[in-house]
């Protein structure tokens, strides 16, 4: 062989010899992704809800996270209705943990109501309020969750007694 044919030999060679070791050494790994935080893991239905209805003024405990485990809130509905024929204004609500007020709503009241001259009318009705919160509302293990209502607004012939709330909240307990 000749001095000649040996020199195109040896750069080809090299560059082969580096084309196949980037390709070993850059190749991509298997991706493994780990929770950032405390997962939902409890061995059992972490899921939970409670109902409650209600008139406006009053308060109650509707759920509580156990000595164990947080609660996290995702959902509030609250719907309100009349048996007066001539009530309208609004039932708020908010929702307390430790003794700070976490989220506030509210729903419209009104009933069917006819004109002294029986010729027009305001469609019968009843109000609703629905909170998702999405990235969830956090109370810690041991917390309760309070909620108050609250009447406003209201007319004359639309009393406390005949307003009526319902309201669930839901969630999932989780780990602290």
């Amino acid at each position: 062989m000749s001095e000649r044919s040996i020199h195109p030999i040896i750069p080809t060679a090299m560059a082969l010899a580096l084309g196949a070791t980037s390709t070993l050494l850059l190749q991509s790994q298997e991706a493994r992704g780990y929770p950032a935080g405390a997962s939902v893991s409890l061995g059992s239905n972490p899921v939970v809800s409670k109902g409650w209805s209600f008139s406006p003024g009053e308060s109650s405990t509707l759920l509580s996270a156990s000595a164990d485990s947080d609660l996290v809130l995702t959902d509030v509905v609250m719907s309100t209705s009349s048996s007066s024929t001539d009530c309208w204004g609004f039932v708020s609500y908010e929702i307390a943990v430790a003794g700070e007020t976490v989220a506030t709503g509210s729903a419209g009241v009104s009933s069917y109501y006819l004109y002294y001259d029986r010729s027009h009318g305001r469609p019968a009705g009843s109000g609703s309020s629905t909170l998702q919160l999405r990235s969830g509302l956090r109370v810690p293990q041991g917390e309760d969750v309070v909620v108050t209502t609250n009447s406003h607004t209201m007319s004359s012939s639309c009393a406390s007694s005949n307003v009526k709330g319902w309201m669930t909240v839901s969630g999932y307990h989780a780990q602290p």
